[in-house]
């Protein structure tokens, strides 16, 4: 079974959720017998290049123009043809609204399902525009996938379809990630202990990193954030004006056996996004994988499917420091409260988040899609 995915980034010029999910999957279908393809836009390349990957044959296409994150390929758009003659099956990795228009004007019959990932909350203006696309696009695609109940319950644009919406839970597999290097764990011990709250992911508007700067002031709370983006700066200046750069490590991106080791030495893992865009929290996963007690903020989407209040964590209402500083606390004051949920939540991780399962649903909805 011959499969391309499209979506607008990838390995290695891009570090996120999304990535990783795309890796994920294709990771642990390949060894089902699925033949991987994934097509996307690179600002490296200046001509298409094709990369060997262990998850897939990665086919890279030089941007042309971006447009409110939305990046677009004239060489991409011309070969959108010819790369799904030689698929079985097309999944789209939602949303990325160059694709949509690239399925519907090629004319290509080729059968196509969609990973719904997330509304689209930010671009409300160009989204007035692109409205007409979406709704035949979903409307057109044999199935939707959707990562969690919560967001596929709460999701006003996938209301309409829920007809053909399947949950299918993104999974890790985390043999997949190094194993914690002793000597490098000690030297990361050395730089920032034990007793500190971790966050990992690209930093982004929706990633409510603002709320959890307000939350250190006036406390002793200690925070590594890793990963690297357009919030950047402003974290930076805004820590600086509140007087908690100092509680504050800024690692900017690092590779997945200093991540692994990071998830080892924290007292918990802060996940403080605070809007819709945030439909999951990969990064989230893979801390409850590593046994890490989780904190992270209610907005009806996956984080909550993830972290369940009380029981793995703790579930905070979004945009409010005190009740992220309070949640902190109560971890600080009880670290076995801290394992106790960090156990939980590599407990629930094994019994509904692992890849193969993911896999497994995944090659029955592709086997679903392609004997219509």
């Amino acid at each position: 079974m011959k499969v391309i995915h499209f979506y607008k980034t990838y390995y290695p010029d891009t570090h996120g959720g999304m990535e990783e999910a795309i890796r994920q999957l294709c990771l642990q279908t390949s060894k089902r017998g699925v033949s991987n393809t994934v097509v996307t836009i690179s600002k490296s390349v200046t001509e298409p290049e094709v990369l060997e990957r262990p998850e897939c044959t990665l086919i890279r296409f030089p941007m042309t123009f971006d447009v409110a994150s939305t990046p677009f390929s004239w060489k991409l758009f011309r070969a959108f043809r010819s790369l799904a003659a030689d698929a079985d099956l097309i999944h789209h990795h939602y949303p990325w609204p160059v694709a949509d228009v690239m399925q519907l004007l090629s004319g290509v019959k080729k059968p196509y399902m969609i990973t719904y990932q997330s509304d689209i909350v930010k671009q409300k203006f160009l989204r007035v525009f692109y409205a007409p696309f979406e709704a035949f696009f979903l409307r057109k695609a044999e199935l939707i996938t959707v990562a969690s109940p919560p967001y596929m319950k709460s999701s006003k644009t996938l209301s309409k379809y829920l007809d053909k919406c399947h949950l299918m839970e993104l999974g890790l597999d985390i043999s997949s990630f190094p194993e914690v290097d002793a000597a490098r764990r000690k030297s990361w011990e050395d730089k920032v202990g034990t007793d500190f709250f971790l966050f990992v992911g690209v930093l982004r508007y929706y990633k409510g990193l603002e709320y959890l700067v307000k939350a250190l002031q006036g406390t002793d709370l200690k925070v590594v954030i890793v990963g690297d983006g357009p919030m950047r700066e402003a974290l930076h200046q805004e820590a600086k004006k509140l007087g908690v750069l100092n509680q504050i490590v800024f690692t900017g991106f690092l590779p997945n056996e200093d991540k692994v080791c990071l998830y080892s030495l924290c007292l918990a893992f802060v996940f403080p996004s605070h809007l819709r865009s945030e439909a999951y929290g990969v990064s989230l996963l893979e801390a409850a994988a590593f046994g890490c007690g989780l904190i992270s903020c209610e907005i009806n989407t996956g984080t909550s499917y993830i972290n369940q209040d009380k029981e793995t964590g703790i579930v905070v209402p979004p945009a409010q420091p005190s009740a992220l500083r309070l949640a902190m606390e109560t971890l600080v004051n009880n670290s076995q409260l801290a394992k106790t949920y960090g156990e939980a939540a590599r407990q629930r991780y094994e019994n509904v988040f692992k890849a193969d399962k993911m896999a497994e649903t995944c090659i029955q909805l592709y086997k679903q899609v392609l004997e219509k």
